[in-house]
């Protein structure tokens, strides 16, 4: 049987990233691969919204064999193309995740966050874990695991969404002059997305009493930290925002994003089916988009509710793939990929641990399922 050959590891490009010269080949590079992919996205774009108005138009002809045919040669087409791109964006974002590590501002921040936490480290995480110190983001790990970079180079990407958004380009990041999804950005509605968490925390924040600390928030996946930004102006000032994940390479972009907002959030590489955080330490717990990867569903909800204190609430948002919802594009697209789609909304995960359990559908494909912790 004829084996599919796995993708080459990301290479070592400089050796010494301090040096003055080395430092700007590698960011000339970085900056023009960059550049380079911004410009295909939309390139790739416009291929599938040229080939769902054909195929439309073809359907209405009552040419239905024709659009399946077409579908399918531009999709088997695209596909390739729009892998590498995604792997040439993981590319860029290594090579400049390697130079942050060696910025003496990236360190200086990374104080400042120890400095800021420091007094409540024994009140948030478990008594007698032992973290390392990953040397791909230079934060503590407590992560027993391997990293999921695999996930981007030895099996097919899940969308655009999820080709990118692990190195900083996720759905969120729209909104903050990144590289959007080249096909998603017509199946959320943000401003409906927004609304809606805000109205669901500021209602929870009036009903809440106050833990006689300041309020601790923890968001499970956070990657680039663009949830992070989104979720502070939601809470009071002094809130306490921590963030976890399982790839180091994503927190790497994550440290330099909120550095760049100067926003102090404690990160950790960690497992979110074995988070190193006590009982109850969190008043919030939030996971956007990550919990339909989770190898253990149930798992993850265990340790989500575990971590809320009494009262505390969690928010799940996440995404289930409706064909019916689609059009013929997309639903091949989506049909063709070795993905985890199509998970129910987590009701079903929580038990009688929560109340006031309920899951909202905020655009065609997200949903928000939210509880306060009994």
């Amino acid at each position: 049987m004829e084996t599919k050959p796995s993708a080459p590891p990301l290479p070592v490009v400089f050796a010494d990233p301090n040096n003055e010269t080395e430092r700007e080949i590698a960011e000339h590079l970085a900056n023009e691969i960059l550049r380079a992919v911004e410009k295909m996205a939309p390139q790739i774009k416009a291929i599938f919204d040229a080939t769902e108005a054909a195929t439309q138009q073809l359907d209405s002809l009552g040419r239905e064999s024709s659009a399946r045919s077409v579908t399918s040669y531009v999709l088997a087409s695209a596909y390739p193309m729009f892998k590498e791109v995604a792997r040439l964006a993981t590319y860029s974002e290594r090579i400049r995740g390697d130079l942050n590590l060696s910025d003496p501002e990236l360190r200086s921040f990374q104080s400042r966050v120890r400095e800021a936490y420091r007094s409540e480290h024994m009140d948030v995480f478990r008594t007698g874990t032992h973290p390392a110190v990953d040397v791909r983001c230079g934060l503590e790990s407590y992560n027993s695991g391997r990293s999921l970079e695999s996930k981007y180079f030895t099996i097919e990407p899940m969308s655009m969404l999820d080709a990118f958004q692990g190195y900083g380009y996720d759905h969120s990041a729209e909104e903050d002059g990144c590289l959007a999804p080249v096909f998603w950005q017509g199946f959320h509605e943000r401003s409906a997305k927004h609304e809606y968490f805000d109205r669901l925390i500021r209602e929870w924040r009036n009903s809440y009493a106050s833990p006689g600390r300041a309020l601790r928030v923890l968001d499970i996946g956070t990657g680039s930290c663009t949830s992070i930004l989104k979720l502070k102006p939601r809470f009071p000032e002094g809130t306490h925002i921590y963030g976890c994940d399982i790839c180091p390479e994503i927190l790497v972009r994550g440290l330099d994003v909120l550095k760049t907002n100067d926003v102090l959030a404690n990160l950790v590489v960690c497992d979110a089916q074995d988070l190193p955080y006590k009982d109850g330490a969190f008043d919030v717990v939030v996971n956007f988009g990550s919990m339909d990867q989770m190898p253990d569903r149930q798992r993850a909800m265990d340790e989500i509710i575990r971590v809320l204190a009494p009262n505390g609430l969690g928010i799940c948002r996440d995404q289930q793939f409706i064909p019916a919802k689609h059009t013929r594009v997309t639903n091949a697209w989506f049909n063709n990929l070795k993905v985890i789609w199509g998970q129910p909304p987590p009701d079903n995960l929580v038990g009688d641990r929560v109340t006031n359990l309920k899951t909202e559908w905020i655009s065609k494909m997200h949903f928000v399922t939210s509880f306060l912790k009994k």
